[in-house]
């Protein structure tokens, strides 16, 4: 019978220590790596289990930022270079816009419950294609009044498509029945996009909010990718 007792209290043990080892490989974190689009504004959150825990520093690209954060009922909320950070009482969300640069890496550095971690990430450089630009867009970037008004661009030919909009970090892509569309005709709020044989023609409403507001369309032919950037004056 002791023998039998022993060994029931043995597996306990066992099995005690096995779940000490598990947790403390991962302290709270629902995940400890994410990647991010670059291709569009991405955002991707963390579950965050600790009681207690804060973050100590950002790393963006080789640059650290000094942080000591610890949640305390506030929310925090912070933008280190590309990246945007917003810690709650359970969760992390990370937040980037397109990435035309290159592929980039960073490193938040955290203490949950006593225990030392880190949460690392990157973001996928933006789709350009693999092939040469036979569609040569011009203007590639244009500039508008507060009063609004239209705007053509001209391609060499008119095998392209729309993939998506921008309207600052608000991302709005399309339909493969819309991307494809032979007389593309849409108005994304302010923003009407349309397809003009060879041409793509944009027609901005008045910007009556008094700040200056950017917006960019995605195009494709084949695999090559290219983008039309706009501001219009507040």
């Amino acid at each position: 019978m002791k023998k039998i007792a022993f060994l029931i209290l043995g597996s306990v043990l066992l099995a005690a220590a096995c779940t000490r080892t598990a947790e403390d490989k991962e302290p709270g974190l629902s995940e400890t790596t994410v990647e991010l689009d670059g291709n569009r504004m991405d955002t991707a959150c963390v579950r965050v289990s600790a009681e207690e825990w804060s973050l100590l520093s950002v790393v963006v690209d080789e640059q650290e930022y000094e942080v000591s954060w610890m949640w305390d009922g506030s929310v925090y909320s912070e933008v280190f270079d590309w990246l945007g950070v917003e810690c709650s009482e359970d969760e992390i969300c990370l937040t980037v816009d397109c990435n035309p640069t290159g592929e980039r890496f960073f490193t938040l550095c955290l203490e949950l419950d006593g225990v030392r971690t880190e949460l690392k990430g990157s973001q996928s450089e933006m789709l350009i294609g693999s092939w040469d630009d036979d569609v040569q867009l011009e203007p590639e970037e244009v500039f508008l009044g507060r009063e609004g008004g239209t705007v053509r661009a001209t391609t060499k030919h008119d095998w392209w498509w729309f993939n998506a909009v921008w309207l600052g970090e608000d991302y709005y892509p399309f339909t493969p029945e819309e991307k494809y569309c032979e007389d593309f005709d849409k108005t994304v709020e302010w923003l009407r996009v349309r397809k003009d044989g060879c041409d793509l023609v944009l027609t901005l409403e008045p910007n009556g909010t008094g700040e200056e507001r950017t917006f960019k369309v995605g195009m494709a032919s084949g695999d090559f990718y290219f983008y039309l950037n706009g501001t219009q004056a507040g």
